[in-house]
């Protein structure tokens, strides 16, 4: 598998409702993988060399729609589960063979603000 792309997703306000993410397409399909059967979005905080785990949507949660059949999906609009801050985000994939392993496809990070008072 190549390089991970940096990919930034679209910045949040803590509590109001974000999103979607249209569709988001694997390709090159990674060699030797079976069929795409979970994508996970992880969220940390830190640093890059010492990030600390914050929260994770999924494909098993429902937070995730796989497109059946190919290797890409959607994320629809939701409340994320993460306060205002800068987080390092990463899109795994995972894969339905024998011996399933995650890819990493993309890593970047998004940014939650407060919401505007008056």
């Amino acid at each position: 598998m190549s390089a991970i792309a940096k990919y930034d997703l679209p910045d949040f306000v803590v509590g109001n409702t974000w999103g979607p993410v249209p569709l988001y397409t694997v390709s090159p399909v990674p060699d030797g993988a079976g069929n795409l059967d979970e994508v996970e979005i992880e969220f940390r905080s830190g640093t890059p060399s010492n990030p600390v785990y914050v929260a994770k949507l999924t494909a098993s949660n429902g937070d995730i729609t796989l497109i059946p059949g190919t290797w890409s999906f959607t994320v629809p609009s939701q409340v994320l589960p993460l306060p205002a801050g800068v987080f390092y985000q990463s899109v795994k994939l995972i894969d339905d063979s024998a011996t399933p392993k995650p890819y990493t496809f993309t890593a970047g990070t998004i940014t939650g603000t407060l919401p505007t008072t008056r």
